[in-house]
């Protein structure tokens, strides 16, 4: 339940939005899914969405907090300072060799991209040359639990050869 006594928006808004929420969540509650049970695009929206109700963001009362995101001077250093790595990677997407080693590195940046939202972003000017892309697919043989890159080649290889 969203607090429509301190809501700025419009009455149709609000109804809409709580609506919306009410639905998107319904299959989740009636299957006594958990934020850890739930997937996971859908519990982290919500704990966003329920964040900046808290902090006021639609609190026409409150100037101070009204339409005040907390994240967004991380989310432009972030974006700014990713030009480099973006950089670096599309150069590498566009070049991939049609062979195993270029499969693999395709399954890396699906995979490992996963990491590269503007969390992980060093948002500060004296890290925006650093290639966080490169640094995480070098610490990726690290991190990996398992590994079936030579299956996924071979696979892509063999359907190649079709």
């Amino acid at each position: 339940q969203f607090d429509k006594e301190t809501d700025g928006r419009s009455s149709d808004v609000f109804d809409r939005e709580e609506r919306e929420w009410k639905e998107i969540l319904a299959p989740y509650i009636d299957n006594d899914d958990t934020w850890l049970s739930a997937p996971w695009l859908v519990t982290e929206f919500y704990a966003y969405r329920r964040l900046i109700e808290a902090l006021g963001y639609y609190d026409k009362s409150n100037p101070a907090t009204y339409l005040y995101d907390p994240f967004l001077v991380a989310k432009r250093a972030g974006l700014d300072s990713s030009v480099n790595s973006a950089e670096n990677m599309l150069e590498k997407v566009v070049s991939l060799p049609k062979t195993k080693e270029g499969v693999a590195l395709a399954a890396a940046f699906a995979l490992w991209g996963n990491k590269m939202d503007l969390s992980i972003w060093p948002a500060d000017a004296e890290n925006s040359s650093m290639d966080v892309f490169a640094n995480i697919l070098h610490a990726a043989d690290e991190n990996m639990l398992h590994d079936d890159t030579n299956s996924l080649t071979e696979h892509c290889e063999r359907l190649r050869e079709r």
